[in-house]
């Protein structure tokens, strides 16, 4: 499955710096984090440093986070374009941790349901590259934490045979 994220406002652009231009230094918050996802971390190499994202509790979003699986690939959105490509390798629901890493929202809310992507690469598609690409009408503005259309995407793997191959030809396109 490909998702994507965006990162529009300027808080999420400071956190697109702080955890996926960067990877987060997660060494210091081990204490937050149990056993499985420290061995996690650990097995991916990923036990000092990490790219990672967050959802808020939304419903949606813990839908599509409840969904997503190791291997599954995410793109990064921010302002007109698609600036990263990785790989899901874990999850983690963890309130402390998105509170820690990122904050609390002016409501209370945190970004706690958090995954962690490895294979990070920087890439430049534009919106209308990609919403052409994958079947959305020109003017589709990615919004919040989502996934591209099953049947959309089975057909660009169909021509393109991985996600990799198919990211690589949109991202080449810049």
């Amino acid at each position: 499955m490909l998702y994507y994220f965006t990162a529009s406002d300027k808080d999420a652009q400071v956190h697109l710096e702080d955890t996926i231009k960067n990877a987060y230094p997660i060494k210091n918050l081990h204490h937050l984090l149990d056993n499985e996802v420290l061995e996690l971390l650990k097995n991916n190499n990923s036990l000092d440093e990490v790219y990672m994202w967050g959802a808020t509790p939304g419903k949606s979003n813990v839908t599509r986070w409840g969904n997503l699986k190791p291997n599954d690939f995410i793109l990064a959105y921010s302002q007109g374009k698609f600036y990263y490509f990785g790989q899901v390798f874990g999850k983690t629901h963890n309130r402390l941790l998105g509170r820690a890493v990122w904050g609390e929202r002016k409501d209370g809310e945190t970004w706690e349901y958090v995954y962690f992507i490895k294979n990070l690469k920087e890439i430049e598609i534009d919106k209308e590259d990609f919403s052409a690409f994958f079947g959305y009408k020109r003017n589709f503005t990615p919004q919040g934490f989502s996934n591209i259309n099953t049947n959309s995407l089975n057909k660009i793997l169909d021509e393109f045979r991985t996600v990799e191959n198919a990211i690589e030809f949109l991202s080449s396109k810049n």
